[in-house]
């Protein structure tokens, strides 16, 4: 595609392409770009994580359950997870390493994306990675709950395991999983709506990596994407686990449902449509920020990415 040293701009390609909004078009690109990225073998880094997940914290869990002759809530495993300081930083960072080459293109993009028009093809990408973070997540629902299952209770309350375990077993404080799930968590709200809570965030979360790359991809600079994303997520922990006033500026704060509340009142501290809104307004402006800036994207590179 290159012509000596001559660019080819999508804004200088498209000045006659139809650039119609077509929902049909738009769900075509994200079904196709779907299809090749559940198919692609990074997909086996989710199990990998959640063979890691599984030994270092489910396990323990259903150890404890045993201790104390009772069963665990069917969502716990998974709240406990997804609640946890040091998987909040793991769970996303997995899912900007399957999805660090996002959006992927090659030789035929240019002409697929004239085709299809440029907010079209936007679009389409923006439904993809709300498609993949859905998955991703749903993997990470299954492969965390399923291991559990025979130790469970399908009932909306908190186990003793949750709950009770210090008073139980005091000398075991320390024990990662007296610190699983936190008590601002178990006091406030119950784990069907926390489960709906975590879940919901954390989609919203993968999204806004997925709309970090894709800025990164239309200012020609793919690697600062994955750079501010990797940033992102490690700064956002360190403001969580060290409690700065910033932390509510970035995304780990308001993931953690238990965060929102007050270590000792019942009572929200930050509203939860607070972060709701945080990650919408986020993806929506850099999705703005993605379509203005592909017009200057430069064709002439995609033949480097060529598979």
């Amino acid at each position: 595609m290159k012509d000596n040293n001559k660019t080819y701009t999508f804004k200088e390609l498209n000045k006659k392409s139809d650039t119609n909004m077509s929902i049909k078009q738009s769900f075509q690109i994200a079904t196709s770009e779907y299809v090749k990225w559940i198919k692609n073998p990074k997909i086996t880094l989710i199990f990998m994580m959640l063979i890691f997940i599984y030994d270092m914290f489910v396990s323990k869990m259903i150890s404890a359950s045993s201790e104390l002759n009772t069963n665990i809530c069917f969502f716990e495993p998974f709240i406990a997870v997804c609640n946890s300081i040091i998987l909040i930083l793991v769970i996303p960072a997995m899912y900007l390493g399957i999805m660090g080459d996002f959006p992927r293109v090659d030789g035929n993009s240019m002409f697929y994306l004239l085709r299809t028009g440029k907010i079209n093809w936007i679009a389409g990408q923006i439904i993809f990675s709300i498609m993949t973070a859905i998955t991703y997540m749903f993997f990470v629902f299954i492969g965390i709950t399923a291991p559990a299952v025979f130790k469970c209770e399908y009932r909306n309350s908190w186990s003793d395991v949750t709950t009770k375990y210090i008073k139980y077993f005091p000398e075991k404080s320390e024990n990662i999983v007296a610190k699983l799930i936190d008590g601002r968590l178990y006091n406030n709200i119950l784990p069907l709506k926390a489960v709906i809570m975590t879940f919901t965030l954390m989609v919203l979360y993968m999204v806004l990596i997925n709309m970090i790359l894709m800025v990164g991809f239309t200012i020609g600079k793919h690697s600062v994407g994955i750079v501010v994303s990797a940033a992102l997520i490690c700064i956002s922990c360190a403001s969580v686990e060290f409690n700065t006033g910033l932390k509510w500026f970035l995304p780990t704060a308001n993931v953690l449902p238990w965060q929102h509340y007050d270590e000792i009142y019942k009572k929200q501290i930050f509203n939860m449509s607070y972060s709701y809104t945080y990650f919408i307004i986020l993806i929506i402006v850099l999705s703005i920020l993605s379509s203005i800036l592909i017009d200057n994207y430069d064709f002439s590179k995609i033949s480097d990415m060529e598979d």
